[in-house]
């Protein structure tokens, strides 16, 4: 498999567990008593929140491109 079609995978994955982590969010929050539907406030803040794959990851990145 080429590198490219793995970094989109990363991307995809991501971007799939950012849309459940704002869904989580939304229906922990509740309005007068009732689930609420998750909104773009709540993406932007499961972005906000989400720590990069290089930041995760930087001990194997350094080793697979070495200074």
């Amino acid at each position: 498999m080429a590198p490219y079609v793995l970094w989109i995978d990363e991307i995809d994955k991501a971007f799939g567990k950012v849309i459940v982590d704002a869904m989580h969010q939304a229906v922990s929050t509740r309005i007068k008593g009732q689930r609420r539907d998750f909104n773009t406030e709540d993406i932007l803040q499961a972005v906000a929140q989400t720590v990069p794959l290089a930041a995760i990851a930087a001990h194997t990145l350094a080793f697979l491109h070495p200074a």
